[in-house]
C-alpha cells in the first residue's frame, strides 16, 4: 500500500528529479509467474486443470498468489484452483483477500493449516488427499527462511503424484540453492525443483534504473510471448539481446505518449479484476495504427526491409507496409494487443484513467 501511495505521488510530480518506488515481492512475484506459468500448454492439452500450490503465505507468497490470480483472470476460464499450505493459512488468506477483494472471485482456494517443519498426521493426510485428488500444475515454496523453503519443497516433492515445477524461493542464485538443485535434478524423482532468487529477479540494475519504463517493457514482452507469436522475440526477457529489449522499452515510451494524446494517463493500480472496456473502437484503431507505424519505423531504421516471406536472419518481413496496406489478419492482431493494454498494464502495476 505504501508503494502504491508513493508511486501515485511520483507519477503526478513534475519535479526534474524522478524517484522510482517499487515493491520487491510484487516485482519478483510477477517475474516468477512469467517464467513459470500456472499451467503449461502440454498439461492443458491433456485436459489437466490448473492448480497452484503455495507453501508459505507471507509477503512473497501473497504476492505470488495475487500475480497468479491476476494472470489467470485474463483468460476468463473461471476461478483458479489454489491450495495454501501455511501454519496460519486460513487467517493469512483472509487478510490477503481483505487487501485484494477481487481475489475472492478469482480463486477457488483450499487452506491447510500445516507446519511443514513439524507436521501433524491429520494435516499430512489432508495434504496427501488434496494432492491425489487435485494434482498441482505449479508448486511455489515461498518461505523467507531458505533452509525452511528447501526442506518444505523436498517434503512436498515426495508427495506429489505427477511431475510439476516446484519453485523454491532463495535469496541468491548460488550457495545452498545451487547445490540442492543439482542434487535433486540427478536423483530421477518426480518434478523439477527450481530455485528462484528473489532479489536477482526483482532488483537487477536494469530494472531499478528503468523504473516504470522497465516494468512496462517487461510486461509488453510477456504479453507478446503469451500470445504465441512466432519470431526471435519468443524468448524469456533474460534471454533477449539488448536490441530486442530496447524495442520493448521504446514501445513502453510510446504507450505513455499515445495515451496522453487521447486523454488518458497511467496511475498505480488500485483494484484489479474489474477491468472493463476502456477504449472506443476508433481509439483502438488509432492506437493500433500508431503502434504499427512506430514498429515499422524502428525496423526500417535497424536495416529491415519488405519481402513476401519472413526471414529474421536476412531481416526481411512481409508486414513492413503502411497500415492501410497491412493484411486484415495483422491489423486484427494489433487491435487485439491494443484492447489487451489495460490487462497488460495491470500486470505491471498500473491502470488507465481519464485526465
Amino acid at each position: 500500500d505504501l508503494a502504491h501511495l508513493l508511486r501515485s505521488a511520483e507519477l503526478a510530480s513534475d519535479d526534474p528529479v524522478r524517484i522510482e518506488f517499487f515493491n520487491v515481492h510484487e516485482r519478483a512475484a510477477h517475474a516468477l509467474i512469467a517464467a513459470h506459468p500456472v499451467i503449461t500448454d502440454a498439461d492443458a492439452a491433456t485436459g489437466l486443470a490448473a492448480h497452484v500450490l503455495i507453501a508459505g503465505l507471507g509477503q512473497f507468497g501473497g504476492a505470488v498468489l495475487v500475480a497468479a490470480a491476476q494472470r489467470w483472470t485474463e483468460h476468463g476460464a473461471g476461478p483458479l484452483a489454489v491450495t495454501i499450505v501455511d501454519r496460519r493459512a486460513s487467517g493469512r488468506l483472509h487478510g490477503l483477500v481483505m487487501q485484494h477483494p477481487a481475489l475472492a472471485g478469482a480463486i477457488d482456494a483450499v487452506t491447510l493449516d500445516l507446519d511443514t517443519e513439524a507436521p501433524s498426521a491429520e494435516a499430512v493426510a489432508a495434504l496427501d488427499t488434496r494432492l491425489r485428488e487435485h494434482p498441482p500444475t505449479l508448486v511455489v515454496v515461498a518461505f523467507e527462511d531458505e533452509a525452511a523453503a528447501w526442506s518444505s519443497g523436498l517434503f512436498i516433492r515426495r508427495r506429489i503424484q505427477r511431475p510439476a515445477d516446484i519453485v523454491v524461493r532463495t535469496n541468491s542464485d548460488g550457495g545452498l540453492g545451487q547445490q540442492l538443485q543439482v542434487a535433486v535434478r540427478g536423483d530421477g524423482g518426480c518434478g523439477r525443483v527450481v530455485p528462484f532468487p528473489v532479489f536477482a529477479n526483482a532488483c537487477s540494475v536494469a530494472l531499478i534504473e528503468g523504473g516504470v519504463r522497465e516494468q512496462l517493457a517487461r510486461s509488453i514482452h510477456e504479453d507478446y510471448v503469451a500470445r504465441g507469436t512466432s519470431g526471435s522475440y519468443q524468448r524469456a526477457w533474460g534471454d533477449l539481446d539488448d536490441a530486442s529489449r530496447e524495442s520493448s522499452r521504446a514501445a513502453a515510451d510510446a504507450i505513455i505518449e499515445r495515451l496522453a494524446a487521447i486523454g488518458f494517463e497511467l496511475e498505480p493500480l488500485r483494484q484489479w479484476g474489474v477491468i472493463s472496456e476502456v477504449f472506443t473502437d476508433d481509439q483502438i484503431d488509432r492506437l493500433a495504427a500508431d503502434e504499427h507505424a512506430r514498429w515499422k519505423a524502428e525496423r526500417e531504421a535497424a536495416g529491415w526491409t519488405w519481402a513476401p516471406t519472413r526471414d529474421d536472419t536476412a531481416r526481411r518481413n512481409p508486414l513492413l507496409v503502411d497500415w492501410s496496406d497491412l493484411p486484415e489478419e495483422a491489423k486484427e492482431s494489433n487491435r487485439q494487443s491494443t484492447e489487451a493494454l489495460p490487462q497488460m498494464l495491470a500486470r505491471a502495476g498500473f491502470e488507465i484513467t481519464r485526465h
